[in-house]
C-alpha cells in the first residue's frame, strides 16, 4: 500500500516543499513561519506618526488600512522555523559589526493605488545593512517560489491596501504636506509569527555593537577640556 505525499500531515507547506523520501514523522515537525526584520522607531516618533494615521483615518475610514506598525521594514520572508538556528548567528554577526546610524524621515510618498507612506533615508549605512541581509537570503526561504522581499526604499506606512478612490483622496491630502524627523538607529528586531496570524512576536533584538570612535567636541572658548 502506497502513501501519497498529499496525505502527509505537515503544517501549511505546499507539496513541493516536502520531498517524498523524508520520513512522515519528520514531515510532521516541519513548521513554516513568517518573519520580518525591522528598524524600530523611538516612542515619541511613533506617537507622532500614529497621530498622522488618526488624521488619515478620519479623512478616509477603513477597517484595516491604518494598522501597519510604526517601523521601517527592511526584509520580509517565510521559511521553516528550524532555519532560525542557522540564520540567527549570522544576523548577530551582522549587528555586531554595524555602527549605529542616523535615519531621516522626510515627507510623504506613495505607491499609486497601494499605499501612502513616509519616506526614509540613511545613506550608505542602511544600504550596507540591506546588502548584508541579501547575502543571507538562502536561509530566508522555504523553497524556490518563496523568495524573501527586501525593501528598495525603506518607508513607514501610513495607510495600505486602499481602494482606488480612497488612495486618491488620501494622496491628494498628503502629497503637498511635509514631515521631517530623524533618529539614531541602534538595533534591528527580528519579528516572527505563524502565517496569517496576528500579532507579530519579537524573536530577537539585534543590537548594533560596533560603536563609533569618541568624537571630542571643540570648545567655543579655545581648547577642549
Amino acid at each position: 500500500m502506497t502513501t501519497t505525499t498529499n496525505q502527509m500531515p505537515y503544517q501549511g507547506a505546499p507539496r513541493w516543499q516536502v520531498p517524498q523520501q523524508i520520513p512522515v514523522a519528520y514531515a510532521r515537525s516541519l513548521h513554516l513561519c513568517e518573519y520580518k526584520l525591522v528598524l524600530p522607531l523611538p516612542e515619541a516618533l511613533k506617537q507622532r506618526i500614529n497621530s498622522v494615521k488618526q488624521q488619515a483615518a478620519q479623512l478616509c475610514p477603513h477597517p484595516t488600512a491604518f494598522r501597519a506598525p510604526c517601523n521601517l521594514a527592511l526584509a520580509n520572508f517565510t521559511t521553516w522555523d528550524m532555519m532560525e538556528a542557522k540564520l540567527l548567528p549570522k544576523l548577530r554577526t551582522l549587528a555586531a559589526t554595524t555602527t549605529p546610524f542616523s535615519v531621516r524621515l522626510h515627507n510623504y510618498g506613495s505607491l499609486p493605488g497601494r499605499n501612502v507612506h513616509i519616506m526614509a533615508s540613511a545613506g550608505k549605512p542602511m544600504t550596507e545593512v540591506l546588502a548584508a541581509l541579501r547575502g543571507l537570503q538562502k536561509l530566508m526561504k522555504a523553497g524556490p517560489d518563496q523568495a524573501p522581499y527586501f525593501a528598495q526604499a525603506p518607508q513607514v506606512v501610513v495607510a495600505t491596501r486602499l481602494l482606488p478612490w480612497q488612495y486618491d483622496k488620501l494622496w491628494q491630502h498628503f502629497e503637498k504636506r511635509q514631515f521631517n524627523s530623524s533618529f539614531v538607529s541602534n538595533h534591528l528586531l527580528l519579528l516572527k509569527r505563524e502565517p496569517g496570524t496576528m500579532p507579530w512576536q519579537i524573536c530577537e533584538r539585534l543590537t548594533f555593537d560596533n560603536q563609533p570612535h569618541a568624537v571630542v567636541q571643540p570648545s567655543l572658548f579655545g581648547r577642549a577640556a
